[in-house]
């Protein structure tokens, strides 16, 4: 026997979740209490709901899976934005909601946290549209809802949302069964393989393009494995930043489209044949729809089934196929060799500019590393950004959230990665989430938070050329140094204006610590935004 309470938790560890984010609430207190009691689960308590959310997406995208413990209605549709964005970035979250209990169901009582209309089962509705399952657990369907929705998430790589009365969490039932995980089918695997082969021994210019989807499947060994096996030139998205390795001899750069570096997108472009694991053909992936990936040149490689020129073979899983493929003999591919970008030379007086911190800071970010990245003029930059092998950059290139990227690093720093966690986020975006800088005191986490704070949303400015000097645009001047002091009196602030101020910082070896890089010229924007900008212009 075991408590419904006792059930979701163990739920949760057993799927690797070991910390559970959230914001307490007069309908969720069994589950808190429940939980506060385990010494197999850390319990963070978030400033907000819609900040647990990130946080736990940052979590899943370095642990696995995420979860988050909110109160009904209010808490539920605060953290339904994170939800939301786990949904379209494909990030396997938890969400458990404590509500009302039955008889209020029931009867539709008019208790607070609801609409006053007698309907409490309208926010679980709203949740079926950005998870993959959304349902209220019954003392009846607990032992099978709750350990079917958790390996849901975790296989589909989706959210799902439990609303649990708090009767219901407190009642005792037999303990479920447990659940055979479900096996992909792979009857076309050996078939696949042979004709993915049969069109790569026909060329000698072909390109291997990794993209998002490889991340959020796990499946980057399986894809360098192929790629050095046949010796591919290898490129990654801008959403798969940190998906492959740049020191291989293969890796050939990022790819931009029309918008990223002309002789990374001309290889990839001018091949006969174009290899792709975990494809996405976003706005953001192919500059604004701008990029030359035309289906009669692509093998797209995915983690359930692949395509070949446009010729889609169900029951083939990407796994399965590059196993089938790694039993075949070499072939030989005409490679470009990476151009190694001109370091910028400066002088420790030199203003802070893009091409400045931006090298600084990949001098900086060390191996084992995650980097927390936030809508705005940094996810344009860095993603072109020369990175060490084994570092994780996670962003919202799909949902573009800002101030997703101070919380989601709480929840990478919280996932126990070895290597140091870096927030990169700008003062428009800051601004939305930066109470959340507290927890990492509250928990004893460490970071670097790099804030960019360049005189309001830049991104935006760049977006909308007819008027970069809209007022809407700035933002209010905060005092960042007398805010970490409140927030985080632990961490080391740092204001730099120059070069050398940066490199100083950044060398110092503080764990915890806020750098607030002031970047003057608000016109300064990394390539691509730039690029993005004069297509717009014109």
């Amino acid at each position: 026997m075991t408590t419904i309470a006792k059930l979701v938790f163990d739920c949760l560890r057993d799927a690797g979740v070991i910390t559970v984010f959230g914001v307490p609430g007069d309908y969720n207190f069994t589950l808190y209490d429940e939980l506060e009691t385990r010494d197999d689960i850390r319990m963070i308590t978030n400033r907000n709901e819609l900040n647990a959310g990130y946080a736990a997406d940052g979590y899943a995208r370095v642990k696995g899976a995420g979860a988050i413990l909110t109160a009904f209605g209010v808490g539920d549709l605060s953290a339904m934005n994170a939800t939301a964005g786990a949904f379209s970035e494909q990030v396997p979250i938890i969400h458990i909601a404590g509500s009302p209990d039955s008889a209020a169901h029931e009867e539709g009582k008019l208790v607070h946290h609801t609409l006053m209309n007698g309907d409490l089962d309208v926010f679980r509705r709203m949740h079926e549209n950005v998870t993959v399952k959304a349902v209220r657990i019954t003392e009846d369907n607990a032992a099978e809802e709750i350990p079917l929705a958790v390996q849901q998430a975790v296989e589909k790589r989706l959210p799902v949302y439990l609303d649990i009365p708090q009767d219901v969490a407190e009642a005792t039932i037999d303990l479920p069964e447990p659940l055979a995980g479900t096996e992909q089918e792979a009857i076309n695997s050996e078939w696949a393989a042979d004709a993915i082969y049969k069109a790569l021994s026909e060329t000698d210019r072909a390109v291997l393009l990794v993209d998002l989807l490889t991340s959020r499947y796990f499946l980057e060994d399986a894809v360098i494995a192929f790629s050095r096996h046949y010796q591919l030139p290898t490129a990654q998205s801008m959403q798969a930043k940190s998906a492959f390795p740049e020191s291989d001899p293969h890796y050939i750069g990022t790819y931009g489209g029309q918008f990223g570096e002309e002789d990374v997108t001309s290889f990839i472009e001018k091949s006969e044949v174009i290899v792709t694991a975990g494809l996405l053909l976003s706005d953001f992936n192919t500059a604004k729809f701008t990029a030359e990936l035309p289906e009669e040149k692509r093998i797209d490689l995915y983690h359930d089934h692949v395509v070949i020129f446009g010729d889609i073979i169900e029951e083939a899983p990407m796994i399965r196929v590059l196993e089938e493929l790694m039993k075949k003999e070499e072939l030989a591919f005409h490679q470009k060799p990476l151009q190694q970008k001109e370091k910028r030379t400066f002088t420790e007086d030199d203003p802070l500019q893009t091409d400045i911190y931006y090298q600084l800071l990949s001098e900086a970010i060390a191996s084992g590393d995650v980097v927390s990245v936030d809508t705005g003029t940094l996810s344009y930059g860095m993603p072109y950004v020369p990175l060490s092998d084994n570092v994780r950059m996670i962003a919202q290139g799909s949902w573009q959230s800002i101030g997703y990227a101070l919380p989601a690093a709480l929840g990478a720093a919280a996932a126990g990665r070895d290597g140091h966690t870096w927030c990169l986020i700008g003062d428009g975006a800051a601004q939305l989430t930066f109470q959340e800088l507290s927890t990492f005191t509250a928990e004893d986490l460490d970071v670097t938070v790099i804030l960019l704070n360049n005189k309001g949303y830049t991104v935006e400015r760049k977006l909308h050329p007819p008027r970069p000097d809209a007022s809407y645009n700035d933002i209010p001047e905060w005092d960042y140094q007398k805010l970490v002091e409140g927030f985080a009196p632990d961490f080391k602030y740092a204001s730099v204006k120059t070069a050398g101020d940066l490199q100083k910082v950044l060398q110092s070896g503080e764990k915890k610590r806020f750098i607030e890089l002031i970047v003057e010229d608000w016109t300064d924007a990394p390539m691509h935004l730039n690029k993005l900008n004069e297509t717009l212009r014109s």
